[in-house]
């Protein structure tokens, strides 16, 4: 529904007068209306999930074809559905991929067998990565992610975003 992290980068690079593309794979929502009071240029690309190679191999070519069309010269790809994608796209296009991954090592109930295969190739094809946190920077580092691919940058707020805290209570 929201993302602050995300929409406050978002909307500070289209103030700094560089030309920002928003594109999901959820519906149209609050983030999407949020950026673009902002004259962020909004997209969503949605596939049914029938078969899970020709799910990936669509948004794939969608992606190619979109950065290609928009003249898109760095693709900012966050959660490991976009990741997965962004990839394998990043072969196909001039653009600089830059993978973010928020997650660090998932244990017991959480870990899932094909998150930790994603997670394996997109570590092994990413280029460049962006990590939020220590923790997650140790984590890729890990999993064999050369250091020198791994940029620590924590997340972005505009906290003026928020309510200011009631100080009261």
């Amino acid at each position: 529904e929201r993302a602050v992290s995300l929409s406050s980068v978002m909307i500070a690079f289209q103030r700094q007068g560089h030309r920002v593309f928003l594109l999901t794979h959820a519906t149209e929502g609050n983030l999407h209306a949020e950026v673009k009071e902002h004259r962020v240029q909004t997209f969503t690309h949605q596939i049914k999930k029938d078969s899970s190679v020709l799910f990936y191999l669509k948004h794939i070519l969608f992606l190619a074809s979109f950065v290609k069309k928009n003249k898109i010269d760095i693709v900012y790809s966050h959660i490991q559905l976009a990741n997965i994608i962004s990839v394998f796209v990043q072969f196909f296009c001039k653009a600089k991929f830059y993978i973010c991954r928020h997650h660090s090592k998932r244990t017991g109930g959480y870990r899932n067998f094909n998150q930790d295969v994603f997670d394996s190739i997109i570590n092994r094809l990413g280029k460049h990565f962006i990590v939020p946190s220590k923790k997650v920077y140790d984590q890729i580092i890990t999993e064999k992610v050369a250091p020198s691919k791994v940029t620590l940058i924590y997340y972005g707020y505009d906290f003026s975003r928020y309510p200011a805290p009631d100080q009261d209570e």
